[in-house]
């Protein structure tokens, strides 16, 4: 099926990109526990938000099709998908700011998805 289709292509661009997924995926526990206080934050507001994070989920599957076909996008555009991960990393200080000031300022974010 497309599922399986995608899956498949999504392990195989994993896999021949091993050292790269590695990389940032250390990169990312570190970044992760240089910033377990916000992601704890973080956790505690998908918590208190999980009747939207099943809305979300329940979304996804209802639109699956259009799931697949951006994880065909994705794998499509790996090398970008990649180097978007990289300047992710690069910029994590900025990130960790953006999330404290979104956790800080709850009512704008609201505001601003609500636009």
């Amino acid at each position: 099926s497309d599922v399986a289709g995608a899956l498949s292509s999504g392990a195989s661009a994993a896999w021949e990109n091993r050292e790269v997924v590695t990389s940032a995926a250390q990169k990312t526990a570190e970044v992760a526990y240089e910033n377990r206080e916000v992601a704890y934050q973080g956790a505690q507001y998908a918590y208190d938000n999980r009747e939207t994070a099943a809305a979300g989920a329940q979304y996804a599957y209802d639109n699956r099709e259009t799931v697949v076909a951006g994880a065909q996008v994705a794998y499509d555009n790996r090398e970008t998908v990649v180097e978007g991960a990289q300047f992710a990393y690069d910029n994590r200080e900025t990130a960790a700011a953006a999330g404290r000031w979104a956790q800080e300022n709850p009512e704008t974010v609201r505001m601003g998805v609500d636009f």
